[in-house]
């Protein structure tokens, strides 16, 4: 699974502003989590963070409650991949 975003959307009053290919609600997050049908892997393990070797990089590391734990990087470093997953903040 590849998560390609490129938007500024990034508070619930402006989610209603992106294409309606990631939400539709006036204030629904871009990725539809069916906390019902969610299940646990406990053989996922942890994320790993490759090609950062400054301890600068980070700048932030945040859990807001309703998303993704996410981790604010310099403008030149800003990729995740790990598990099948990939995440790319262009």
């Amino acid at each position: 699974l590849s998560l390609h975003l490129n938007f500024t959307a990034h508070t619930p009053s402006e989610w209603k502003n992106l294409p309606n290919s990631f939400c539709a609600g006036s204030k629904q997050s871009p990725v539809d989590i069916v906390t019902k049908n969610v299940t646990t892997d406990p053989n996922l393990g942890n994320f790993n963070l490759t090609g950062f070797n400054s301890q600068d990089v980070f700048t932030s590391i945040m859990n807001n409650g309703h998303t993704e734990p996410w981790v604010n990087f310099t403008s030149y470093l800003s990729n995740l991949t790990d598990k099948g997953w990939s995440f790319f903040n262009k």
